[in-house]
C-alpha cells in the first residue's frame, strides 16, 4: 500500500498506473477536497461503523477479454480525537453479484487491508491476491471503517467536488443506522466518493499438462537494467540464482517478478529457476 500524497487531475476515467494496469474511476476529479457524510456519535467521540461502496463494469471503460483485478486507489479523510487513536486499519473488499448491484447475493474474491492516517489523503493498494475476472463482469468494492468511538477516531472515505458519472452507496449496521445499500443523493447529500478499481491483463495460469517453459514469461533477452520473470499465479518460485560463463553465481537473485541486471558486465548467463512445478534454465544475454 503507498500513500499519494500529490494527485493531479484525471483525463479520462480510464488512465493508465503502469505499461499493464489501468485505473478504472467514476469520480471526475483524483483530488480529494473532504470527507463525506458518515455515520458518527452524536456526542463527538468518532465514526460508528461505516460501509462505502461502488461498482464497476470493466466493459464500460473499454476492457474486453479476461482481465485481472489488481487493487485500486481511495480517498480517506482520518481524525484523531483522542490522539492515540491512528493509524487505523480499513479495509477493501472485491466482490462479484448475481444480479445488478445494489441487488443480489454478492461473492467475495479479493481482499486488501490500508493503514490509514491522520489526514485527507489517497491511497494505493493492492489486492492479496490478485484474481482474473470477465471484463463483462460487474465488480462491486466496498470499504469498511469499523466503529472509531471507542478508540476516538473519524474516519470516512474522502470526496471531490467535481461530481461522479455513477453513485457512491454507503450503509451501516451502527447506531444510526441499520442503514440498507443506499446512494448519497437517496439521502440528500452528495457522493463523489474516490473509491477506484485498477485492472491488469490476464494472470496467466499453469495447467496440468504445461510445460513451466511454456508459461513463463523472461523478458527483454537481451537485457540492459532490468529483467522480468512472469510466472503463473499458481506457480510458486522457491529459488533463483544467476550464473556467469565460467560457474561463478553473480548473488543476483529474483525479487518482484524482477532481477536488477545493471551492474552486470556484458555477455552471456545462465539463469536457474527453481519453482514448486519444476525447474527452469534459461539463457541470458546482457547488452
Amino acid at each position: 500500500m503507498k500513500k499519494i500524497t500529490l494527485l493531479g487531475l484525471a483525463l479520462g476515467l480510464t488512465f493508465a498506473v503502469s505499461a499493464q494496469d489501468r485505473i478504472l474511476s467514476h469520480s471526475d476529479s483524483q483530488v480529494p477536497d473532504n470527507g463525506s457524510v458518515a455515520c458518527a456519535d452524536n456526542t463527538g467521540l468518532g465514526t460508528t461503523e461505516n460501509n462505502f461502496w461502488r461498482s464497476y463494469t470493466p466493459a464500460a471503460f473499454g476492457e474486453t477479454g479476461t482481465i485481472s483485478l489488481q487493487g485500486g486507489e481511495v480517498a480517506i479523510a482520518a481524525t484523531d480525537i483522542s490522539g492515540s487513536a491512528l493509524p487505523v486499519n480499513v479495509f477493501v473488499t472485491a466482490f462479484t453479484s448475481d444480479d445488478t448491484f445494489p441487488a443480489g447475493t454478492l461473492t467475495e474474491v479479493a481482499t486488501s487491508t490500508i493503514s490509514a492516517e491522520e489526514g485527507l489523503e489517497v491511497y494505493e493498494f493492492d489486492f492479496d491476491e490478485p484474481v482474473n475476472a470477465d471484463s463483462a463482469t460487474e465488480i462491486i468494492l466496498k470499504l469498511v471503517i469499523l466503529d472509531g468511538t471507542a478508540t476516538g477516531y473519524d474516519v470516512r472515505i474522502g470526496q471531490n467536488e467535481e461530481g461522479e458519472t455513477a453513485p457512491t452507496y454507503i450503509s451501516t449496521d451502527s447506531s444510526c443506522g441499520p442503514l440498507p445499500i443506499t446512494t448519497f443523493d437517496d439521502l440528500g447529500f452528495p457522493g463523489n466518493g474516490i473509491l477506484n478499481l485498477r485492472v491488469g491483463d490476464e494472470i496467466a495460469t499453469m495447467g496440468v499438462n504445461d510445460n513451466l517453459s511454456d508459461v513463463v514469461s523472461i523478458f527483454p533477452n537481451p537485457t540492459t537494467d532490468v529483467l522480468n520473470v512472469s510466472v503463473p499465479s499458481n506457480v510458486t518460485v522457491k529459488s533463483s540464482s544467476l550464473i556467469d560463463v565460467l560457474g561463478k553465481d553473480t548473488g543476483l537473485r529474483l525479487s518482484n517478478g524482477t532481477i536488477n541486471t545493471s551492474g552486470l558486465a556484458r555477455g552471456v548467463y545462465i539463469l536457474n529457476i527453481t519453482t514448486d512445478r519444476g525447474s527452469l534454465t534459461e539463457k541470458i544475454v546482457k547488452q
